[in-house]
């Protein structure tokens, strides 16, 4: 009969998509969208990371005192406008799709990061004191946990198009920087409270593994966004 099914027949697909193909044939806009802003936060990364390494040296090696200022300003200048890179990124990242898993978190990201942008332009306005701590410490607070949920945004993306390895890989950066940040935390306290040359010697293998923990971080972010075909 023809409805008979035909045992040497070649295997046939299920017909089911994998989701990265559903979200580019369905939403290619939505898709280019993330890419573009996996981009512009690489981008924003990169920036930081050689504004935070490069800067005291440009500071020391080429300025005088008499343009240490000058030179400060316009690396807080800087630092401002690649942070905005990095918030425009996100927001661009709110287009992933809902069945991913990831707005949630992209939506925390983006909020926490929007709050600590403030804070940052307020401390500029602020003179020393009270005040002034509180939005420091709010700032940092905020820039942590959004890079937390932004770092966890990156794994459900990447299990969403079926690449478990890279979101190994933002899980790896996310344990190093914790654990970096909780050592560093601690040898801080035992600082403060005995006064002991060995103790700060601690803080160094701490910074060192922050520093790896981000660079980790920024290579899952570029992995991801080369892992997006569009």
């Amino acid at each position: 009969m023809s409805d008979d099914v035909n045992p040497f027949a070649s295997p046939q697909t299920s017909g089911i998509e994998r989701p990265e193909v559903l979200w580019a044939t369905e939403q290619p806009e939505a898709l280019r969208k993330v890419k573009i802003g996996l981009t512009l936060v690489y981008a924003s990364i990169c920036g930081i990371l050689l504004a935070v390494l490069g800067g005291p040296i440009v500071m020391i090696t080429l300025a005088g005192p008499e343009n240490f200022v000058l030179i400060g300003v316009v690396l807080g200048v800087v630092t401002v406008l690649l942070n905005l890179m990095m918030i425009v990124g996100q927001v661009l990242c709110l287009a992933v799709p809902a069945e991913s898993g990831a707005k949630p978190l992209i939506n925390a990201a983006v909020g926490l990061q929007g709050l600590a942008f403030v804070c940052t332009l307020l401390t500029f306005a602020l003179s020393d004191g009270p005040a002034a701590i509180v939005v420091v410490g709010i700032s940092y607070l905020a820039n942590a946990v959004s890079l937390i949920c932004f770092i966890l945004f990156l794994r459900r993306v990447a299990l969403y198009i079926q690449r478990p390895d890279i979101a190994g890989r933002a899980m790896r950066a996310l344990v190093v920087g914790l654990v970096s940040v909780a050592v560093l935390a601690v040898a801080g306290i035992l600082v403060s409270i005995t006064p002991n040359p060995a103790l700060g010697l601690i803080m160094l293998p701490a910074m060192l593994g922050m520093l790896i923990g981000f660079v980790m971080y920024a290579n899952t972010v570029t992995y991801l966004r080369k892992a997006i075909s569009v």
